[in-house]
């Protein structure tokens, strides 16, 4: 309750019936889940709800505790690196792999709001793929209102990443959560 997007947060938090309904739709469609977590009870509950994989957040990298239930949940994980260093990922790393994590995969992007093009950091794709030999992704957070923002993800592609995360939206005019660097479905 102290973080401040705690509010932001509980409002639009989906509750495990809705995410029940979502991944057995996706499940059926043919496709896989990956839940961003936040927490021990929300990772728990979605493992239950046979989530696919899990997503830490950038600020969990250092949270040993959590990560070592995450490795439990014996599913994929997702680490995203934010600025964390090169000694905290492999850390990080370790400790998922140690409890039981299946795959590890990493994903660098930092979201500063919006992140500037000079901030993107391309070239430490190649660094972290050759360092620790694992799938590694690109969250790209560049304003969506620049020419470049439906090509960054793909430069990253080209520079080497193995998978993108880009964030879409409805309408960017109507400016909700995370509309700053989001695409429009046009756009997408």
């Amino acid at each position: 309750p102290g973080y401040h997007y705690y509010a932001l947060y509980r409002r639009i938090e989906l509750q495990l019936e809705q995410w029940q309904v979502l991944i057995e739709r996706a499940h059926g469609l043919g496709l896989l889940v990956t839940a961003n977590v936040c927490g021990p009870a929300t990772a728990a509950r979605l493992a239950q709800a046979k989530v696919d994989g899990l997503k830490i957040h950038a600020a969990d990298v250092g949270n040993i505790p959590f990560l070592q239930q995450i490795g439990a949940l014996k599913k994929p994980v997702i680490v995203s690196t934010g600025g964390s260093t090169l000694g905290e990922i492999s850390h990080a790393v370790r400790v998922l792999q140690q409890h039981g994590a299946p795959e590890v995969g990493l994903i660098l992007g930092v979201q500063n709001s919006p992140t500037m093009l000079e901030e993107t950091h391309l070239a430490r794709l190649r660094l972290m793929k050759d360092r620790f030999a694992l799938p590694v992704g690109y969250a790209d957070h560049l304003d969506a209102e620049t020419r470049l923002a439906p090509l960054v993800p793909l430069m990253a592609l080209a520079a080497g990443a193995d998978f993108v995360e880009k964030h879409i939206t409805l309408a960017r005019a109507i400016k909700r959560e995370d509309h700053v660097s989001a695409l429009n479905p046009d756009e997408f």
